[in-house]
């Protein structure tokens, strides 16, 4: 009889294994089997209260089972004592006890840190999962530590800048700043986009301070390791008034200048050749109105020499042809996609009869496996719990599939579904995608791939949740919008809020480096076969029921789903 995992079946609901009967028992095996029998009494009795949200009495049922466990009359092994401890953390964290839960799970960590995956995205922590301490303890992430202490002292600089605190703004910069040294030189490269905020903010408060010497220097250090687009950044912010008659500062951005015909040029090529949504954009709007755009902002590319007026002009030509999954702008660094997770994810039981996800993203190599590992620490109280809300608001999509993992709380009947895009063919797109033989293989198309509608059955029906209510907004977009098109077939869902980006048809986004290194242009190499159908692009998808600004958006979802 294995007993050893009974207290992390209470953790996550699996079933009880059966206890295995012996034909001769001595005394000794019949008190343990007594034992055993209490102790998964005491547990369905702790699953009963952990449902119905009675916490006082869960905690009771952990400390009967640890006396238990404590008499040496049971059959569970040494590790018991670890499922004990991470339980106590859940029910102190779901009481309100922080102090006491982070303290347990400190000493986890210490003692079996294998521990801390399973307590990462437990729902049951939800109100300590944005606190840094949590973060130290469950993922010991550094980059992620570091940008989850950032957002609170970037909060306070805004705080104290906007009531023109200027000495408490370099205290708190100079947090940022010891924050960000203390990062390993790797994840310092990914967090680079943050440093040159702190220098930037640093360098705008000494100008209104009027101390243009150190104003400068932060400048000319900006400059000098090639972040041009935070200078240009200055031209029109009121913060920098005071430098813009110094003869440092004139000479510092008329060095800053671009060729814009050669640079309008280079973007609409690429973006001809390469981009999915062009032919669609053509055939839809008119090859006499394409024509007459680029005429007209080719003609104006010639008297531009500012990289800011540059980027305003070529994104003028590019909202022609759609508005998402498209862009110009002044090469920046690269950052991270990995702010604190919670900010982007999260698990709240609203009441015992509603459940509650955050996913703010699609986007990022490490996501659908986070996603994963969201669902499956709280598989059980989504399978069992009879309302969910899906929260996709500010989801501006990412990978095509993160979502998966949500799809067998979701189906409730055969869908259509489309799992791949087309690609557009090209040399460029070829190489991005690492397929030396793209070109070659699909001569004379414009297009590679399959990505017909199919016919999917459901692997499976859960009984639970019935019914599920996503929540979108005006910025969720690209991948969650193809989440949403196949969860609004199914029988369980609404769909409540306000229209969504209209961005889910063209895809797959690539960025180019220009090559005077200025600037970035994104475009889309994939699209829809069936957008010309759905006409979701630029329109966006409308919920079924509309929320206003002014309403509490998760309320009204748990009210619909509970009194229905």
């Amino acid at each position: 009889m294995n007993m050893s995992r009974l207290l992390f079946i209470f953790l996550f609901f699996v079933p009880l294994l059966s206890f295995a009967q012996t034909t001769e028992q001595t005394d000794e095996a019949k008190v343990r089997a007594e034992t055993d029998e209490l102790i998964s009494k005491s547990l369905d009795a702790i699953r009963t209260d952990y449902m119905a949200l009675d916490i006082s009495d869960a905690l009771k049922g952990v400390d009967q089972i640890e006396k238990l466990y404590l008499s040496g009359k049971s059959s569970l092994n040494n590790d018991f004592k670890y499922e004990i401890k991470l339980a106590r953390a859940q029910l102190y964290a779901m009481n309100g006890n922080s102090d006491e839960a982070l303290h347990l799970l400190g000493e986890l960590k210490e003692e079996k840190p294998e521990y801390m995956k399973r307590a990462l995205y437990d729902c049951a922590f939800a109100s300590l999962q944005s606190k840094p301490e949590f973060i130290r303890i469950t993922s010991g992430n550094p980059l992620e530590l570091f940008f989850a202490l950032v957002t609170s002292v970037s909060d306070s600089i805004n705080q104290s800048f906007n009531t023109n605190r200027f000495d408490d703004v370099f205290k708190y910069l100079d947090i940022a700043d010891s924050l960000f040294n203390d990062l390993p030189l790797n994840d310092r490269i990914k967090a680079t986009f943050v440093h040159v905020q702190i220098m930037y903010v640093r360098a705008m408060v000494y100008s209104m301070k009027g101390n243009v010497g150190e104003a400068m220097r932060l400048l000319k250090e900006i400059k000098a390791n090639g972040w041009d687009y935070a200078i240009n950044s200055t031209i029109d912010d009121n913060g920098f008034n005071n430098l813009k008659q110094v003869k440092e500062y004139k000479t510092l951005i008329s060095g800053m200048k671009c060729n814009c015909r050669e640079v309008f040029n280079w973007a609409a090529t690429e973006f001809e050749k390469n981009d999915a949504g062009f032919d669609y954009a053509i055939e839809t709007k008119g090859k006499e109105a394409y024509e007459k755009i680029t005429a007209e902002k080719q003609s104006k590319s010639k008297k531009i020499t500012s990289p800011p007026d540059c980027v305003k002009l070529v994104n003028e030509w590019l909202n022609f042809f759609r508005k998402s999954h498209i862009g110009f702008f002044l090469n920046s660094p690269s950052y991270a996609d990995q702010i604190n997770i919670y900010d982007k994810f999260a698990v709240k039981r609203l009441s015992k009869n509603t459940i509650y996800i955050k996913i703010k993203s699609f986007g990022g190599s490490e996501i659908q496996q986070i996603i994963s590992d969201m669902i499956d620490a709280n598989d059980y109280l989504l399978s069992n719990t009879p309302n969910l809300i899906i929260d996709l608001r500010g989801n501006g999509g990412g990978w095509y599939n993160s979502w998966n993992p949500l799809r067998k709380y979701i189906n409730s009947k055969p869908v259509y579904s489309s799992d791949n895009m087309i690609i557009r063919v090209s040399e460029e797109n070829a190489r991005q995608l690492n397929i030396a033989n793209l070109v070659r293989d699909n001569a004379g198309k414009r297009f590679a791939g399959d990505a017909s509608l199919t016919i999917k059955n459901p692997d499976v029906v859960k009984k639970f949740p019935k019914s599920i209510v996503i929540l979108i907004d005006n910025s969720t977009a690209s991948s969650s919008e193809s989440f949403l098109i196949y969860a609004k077939q199914s029988n369980k869902v609404k769909v409540m809020g306000q229209k969504t980006s209209g961005t889910t048809e063209v895809g797959s986004v690539i960025y180019l480096e220009s090559p005077d290194k200025q600037f970035k242009l994104f475009y889309g190499m994939g699209i829809m076969p069936q957008a010309k159908y759905t006409q979701y692009l630029d329109y966006g998808i409308q919920p079924d029921i509309f929320l206003p600004n002014n309403f509490d958006w998760i309320e009204e979802a748990r009210k619909y789903l509970e009194y229905e």
